[in-house]
């Protein structure tokens, strides 16, 4: 028996996956023929671009409902390693390689945070699930700690396209604390700078749907923590 292996259960690991298995369906080719593995190293599809909403019960999908009725085989492990001259890989847990045919290499990308002192312990992101479910509780928790400045401020660093879905969505979030206050900094002077100069104009206009989250004077403070100033510590 032939076999196809996708490492990685992104979008495009899940889309290899389900594209092959309705192209042999197409073909007529049955999965005793030719067998499609899925690796990955969680039960769970995660849909990444929703991390930054407040209701996370939707951006998870298991992978078992999606791919057990179109017959493709799941394999949670993490790939230990790729052995390109006898077509195989090694997974943590297993004592045999699994050969292949056919290999997909979809295992993706994750942040990368930067070696800076307190990050670790008192920065959040939105990169991964559990990050998610970490600024969540984090969030929830913060009427109970008594009130201060820095309690119901948030600073988002990168004001790219995921940067401006986390501020727009901030000011709802924070709303049981009354004042909430959300600075977007990035090292451009405008927000959206790699996004092109429609995506810029369809910004500016925004700035009357989200408090502050794109107007002008976040604009201008966004552009000076950028001018040559980093963040260099976290606390």
């Amino acid at each position: 028996m032939k076999r196809i292996i996708v490492l990685g259960g992104g979008f495009a690991g899940l889309w290899s996956a389900v594209g092959a298995a309705r192209r042999l369906d197409e073909l007529g080719i049955p999965s005793s023929e030719i067998e499609i593995l899925l690796v990955d190293r969680t039960d769970w599809h995660a849909i990444r671009v929703r991390n930054y909403e407040r209701n996370l019960a939707d951006v998870r999908v298991r992978f078992d409902d999606v791919l057990s009725p179109i017959g493709v085989r799941r394999l949670r492990g993490e790939v230990l390693d790729i052995d390109l001259d006898n077509r195989c890989i090694m997974v943590g847990g297993l004592s045999e390689p699994i050969g292949y045919d056919r290999l997909v290499f979809a295992l993706g990308s994750r942040l990368d945070r930067p070696p800076l002192p307190g990050l670790a312990e008192h920065a959040f992101d939105v990169d991964t699930y559990e990050g998610a479910v970490r600024l969540q509780d984090h969030l929830a928790a913060l009427p109970w700690r008594p009130a201060s400045c820095g309690r119901s401020t948030v600073l988002i660093i990168g004001a790219g396209l995921t940067g401006i879905e986390v501020a727009t969505e901030m000011p709802d979030r924070l709303a049981a604390l009354g004042n909430g206050h959300v600075i977007l900094a990035d090292r451009a002077p405008w927000i959206g700078s790699d996004m092109g100069q429609e995506a810029r104009n369809v910004i500016l206009g925004c700035s009357g749907r989200y408090q502050g989250s794109c107007d002008q004077s976040r604009q201008r403070r966004a552009g000076d923590c950028g001018r040559g100033r980093k963040a260099v510590a976290g606390r």
